[in-house]
């Protein structure tokens, strides 16, 4: 049986995209190569200066919800509208989605590329290794 789709899934799990790592989990995502990868992608994209749209759709989707009689978050849409400030509002809420690890600083797109550099050369000699096992079977 092969070993690489419970590669795959462990750099999945253990990369810290997907939801936040704590305790001895978090320690792992330090040796998965997407960690670092997506660390770099990022910071690299300027991750941290984009504008998030995620909460203007999501009170879209719920402007017409009642509550108490009311509908508060379509008030509150028509007065942002009103003021041409969607803009605005869309960048503010980008500010609250930042992530430290993809700062777009020469340090840390430094520290990511050598931390994937490192496991690639890491990963190479470990499959040369293994490979080797496998010329010298005889079965």
């Amino acid at each position: 049986m092969t070993v690489m789709p419970f590669l795959l899934i462990f750099q999945m799990i253990f990369s810290g995209s997907f939801f936040e790592l704590n305790g001895p989990a978090e320690k792992l995502k330090v040796i998965t190569i997407s960690h670092w990868g997506m660390d770099s992608m990022c910071a690299v994209g300027r991750y941290n200066e984009c504008s998030n749209v995620t909460l203007w759709n999501t009170l879209f989707k719920f402007r017409n919800v009642e509550f108490m009689g009311e509908k508060p978050l379509l008030e509150l849409m028509r007065e942002v509208e009103r003021k041409n400030a969607v803009g605005d509002f869309i960048s503010w809420s980008g500010t609250y989605n930042r992530v430290e690890d993809y700062a777009s600083t020469y340090a840390n797109v430094t520290q990511c590329w050598i931390w994937l550099l490192a496991l690639m050369a890491f990963f190479a000699l470990v499959a040369v290794i293994a490979l080797e096992f496998v010329d010298r079977d005889k079965r």
